[in-house]
């Protein structure tokens, strides 16, 4: 039975990972989404926990038939991800009413989600009737996580696509009777039960080398001109081909084609504005015509850093010579490293043009805060100067739309003496120590002397551009904004930009101004509410105590896990193939944590049972470890994922070992305790799933929703004290 519970962590946590990757696509990439898709995950899979709770053990063949139903289940929700759009009546490029995304996540979801929560529910029963614990199954489970999550890692790794990958797990779902069953040795049972085994097993078998032809035609619902797509580690790259233009997509965003001003309108403004760039540092966009915009120039050298090294193989092979001769220029040198990483090792530059999305995501939002730009600074000759762009509306800001524009040019101007802000196509920023130029006339000199034909960026243009109502207008708004500097710790990019995107189904938060709660006091009495509330909730019997330490270990653990999943993000940017390993080594802590605590249990023997004392323990240093990761987010920064992926292990072992600690400290009949502690477990990482992702991330930043779990912990340590022994 153990090699089944391994098998549902394996399948569930794989799964997992797969169908967040293609909802991320399916919903423009949207971290949010992320985050709103694990909540619903957790949501569900804790009522498939609950669901025949008090049926104690069901027969062994339904338990064996739930999972080759995953794995049909799992590839039919593969194909109707790859269709909400259609199927949902979107319009392409659009996104859709919050009430139709809602329901494309709850259908994608709910189902494999259930069936999880039940499947874990019956297995552990019956462990448990073999003479194991819920703490023991638990951990099996866990260990099967663990494998899971690597081999989501290692997959990606090697190339291949997200969907292979999906019905890889689609097969491992229905081959785990086969492995893990005992056959009879001889006659007609054994025939029929094998024949029905390879019955389940032989569709995904046969679509396995099939699976590249079909994630391409499946990609054709979205993109019916598809010329190649492709996972890599930090997004699905699509691109597309009609009548001879070229379009790129990033998890089905477009950011870039080839008929865009973007390149030309970013260089020119930042090359014009300098007296003779020789350096040019270009960081993202070179695909787009911004190193070729910048060889107009005539540099003796562009540098150009590249994060994603898959979207130079596909342009290089895809993209006609025209787009991609200017890489090859003799005066280019193309770098594939992470930006932040590589910036220690340069100097002496001119101009550095950072071409990446806009802050919408903690992939982007990296390339716009404060500890980006003093990263640049020291890089800059004494007339440098760093050029980002922001999209945003030509000539109307919203509230939010001005909030975040000026949290970026708080961030900039912390660092450089001179700002200076271009409101044209999109909104084009300069910083320097050097006093920027704002006579139109300079510029016009600088572009005539060095004879560079522009298509947008023209005498005309910067007359127009330098001496319009909004150029004065634009400075007033931004030099008046009430914002905070946008930065690792606080990405107040990232809450305006989650607010933007609500937006567009709740225009009324358009001009709103959230901001003014987003205060330490205001997140202090809210916890502390809280707290209030789940102490008095705790006053009533031992059961309910039980659960509710349970509900705040999942809560605490999954609040955790989050903050360290978004400083990944922002130290490395490789979520997207990482998903499962940032996974994994939170699963690997849950299977210590239970094993841990199980083993002590069978040391000291049944009549003996677990002293609270260690469940005041475990509580305890759940309080101090999350005081201590918002101490050191806080002051020090955590830029090493060896420590990130410690810190995970260690929130992964506490919150196991409280689960653990509960089931066998208060339930004598462990069948009876695997529907509501798993539940509650569940449920206390959707509500920290989705409150990480919607309120305390975005309102309070990282290190003060950690100051915030500590205080929701702290109910714990009397809950604890009720437990005083196992009920019957």
């Amino acid at each position: 039975m153990n090699l089944l519970l391994a098998a549902v962590g394996f399948t569930s946590i794989l799964g997992q990972v797969v169908i967040l990757r293609e909802l991320g696509v399916a919903f423009y990439g949207v971290e949010l989404i992320y985050l709103l898709s694990l909540g619903i995950w957790l949501f569900w899979t804790s009522m498939g926990a609950l669901v025949f709770g008090r049926r104690e053990v069901p027969s062994e063949r339904l338990v064996i038939a739930l999972f080759p139903t995953f794995g049909l289940l799992l590839f039919l929700d593969l194909i109707f991800i790859r269709g909400i759009r259609t199927l949902f009546g979107g319009i392409p490029g659009t996104y859709l009413g919050i009430g139709s995304q809602l329901a494309a996540l709850t259908l994608a979801i709910l189902p494999l989600a259930i069936l999880l929560g039940l499947q874990f529910q019956w297995v552990a029963k019956y462990s448990v009737r073999s003479g194991g614990t819920l703490a023991g199954a638990y951990a099996v489970e866990s260990v099967g996580g663990l494998v899971g999550g690597i081999t989501a890692t290692l997959l990606m790794t090697l190339g291949f696509q997200n969907f292979t990958a999906g019905i890889l797990c689609a097969l491992a779902g229905c081959s785990a009777p086969i492995l893990v069953r005992k056959w009879p040795r001889v006659g007609v049972k054994r025939r029929y039960q094998l024949f029905w085994a390879l019955l389940f097993t032989l569709p995904p078998a046969l679509l396995l080398p099939l699976s590249g032809a079909l994630d391409r035609r499946l990609t054709r619902i979205n993109h019916p001109h598809l010329v190649e797509t492709r996972d890599s580690p930090y997004s699905r790259i699509t691109i597309t081909e009609y009548q001879g233009q070229y379009a790129v997509y990033e998890n089905d965003i477009l950011t870039f084609e080839t008929e865009t001003f973007g390149g030309e309108e970013l260089v020119s403004l930042a090359a014009l504005s300098h007296p003779s760039p020789r350096q040019i540092l270009v960081i993202g966009g070179g695909s787009e015509g911004i190193v070729a915009e910048s060889l107009k120039q005539e540099p003796d050298q562009v540098l150009y850093l590249e994060l994603n090294s898959v979207l130079l193989e596909l342009f290089e092979r895809v993209l006609p010579p025209e787009f991609t001769a200017p890489l090859k220029d003799r005066r280019v040198k193309v770098v594939e490293a992470d930006p932040r990483k590589f910036l220690d090792q340069l100097s002496c530059q001119d101009l550095i043009l950072v071409g990446m999305p806009p802050p919408d995501s903690g992939l982007s939002n990296r390339y716009f805060t404060q500890q980006f730009f003093k990263a640049c600074a020291p890089l800059l000759n004494e007339q440098g100067i760093v050029a980002i762009r922001l999209g945003t509306a030509g000539n109307v800001w919203t509230e939010l739309s001005l909030q975040r524009n000026a949290a970026v040019v708080r961030a900039l101007e912390s660092v450089f003496p001179s700002v200076l802000v271009f409101p044209g196509e999109s909104l084009v920023i300069l910083a320097s120590r050097s006093p920027l130029p704002q006579d139109p006339a300079i510029l016009v000199g600088r572009l005539h002397k060095r004879g560079i034909q522009n298509r947008l960026v023209t005498e005309p243009y910067l007359h127009y551009l330098l001496t319009n109502d909004r150029f004065e207008q634009v400075r007033r708004q931004l030099s008046q904004a009430l914002a905070t500097a946008n930065s690792d710790d606080f990405p107040v990019c990232y809450r305006f930009s989650n607010l933007i995107w609500l937006s567009k189904f709740a225009p009324a938060l358009i001009n709103s101004d959230l901001a003014r709660f987003a205060s330490p006091g205001t997140a202090f009495f809210l916890a502390v509410l809280a707290a209030g509330v789940i102490w008095l909730a705790g006053r009533g019997s031992q059961r309910i105590s039980g659960v509710l330490l349970v509900f705040l270990a999942g809560l605490s653990g999954m609040i955790g896990e989050t903050v360290l999943v978004l400083q990944y993000q922002t130290t490395s940017s490789v979520l997207f193939q990482n998903l499962g390993l940032v996974l994994t080594l939170f699963m690997l802590g849950l299977a210590v944590g239970a094993w841990a605590v199980n083993r002590v249990s069978s040391r000291l023997g049944q009549e003996s049972g677990l002293p609270p004392r260690l469940g005041a323990g475990l509580c305890a240093s759940l309080l101090v470890l999350n005081l201590m990761l918002a101490t050191a987010l806080r002051v020090f920064g955590i830029n090493s994922l060896v420590l990130i992926s410690f810190l995970l292990f260690l929130l992964g072992t506490l919150t196991a070992a409280i689960f653990a600690f509960v089931s066998l400290l208060g339930y004598r009949e462990q069948t009876r305790a695997v529907s509501p502690l798993y539940s509650a477990d569940l449920a206390g990482g959707c509500l920290g799933s989705m409150a990480t992702g919607l309120i305390l991330v975005p309102f309070f930043g990282l290190s003060l929703s950690l100051f915030l779990v500590a205080l929701l912990v702290l109910p714990a340590l009397p809950l604890v004290a009720r437990l005083k022994g196992r009920d019957s």
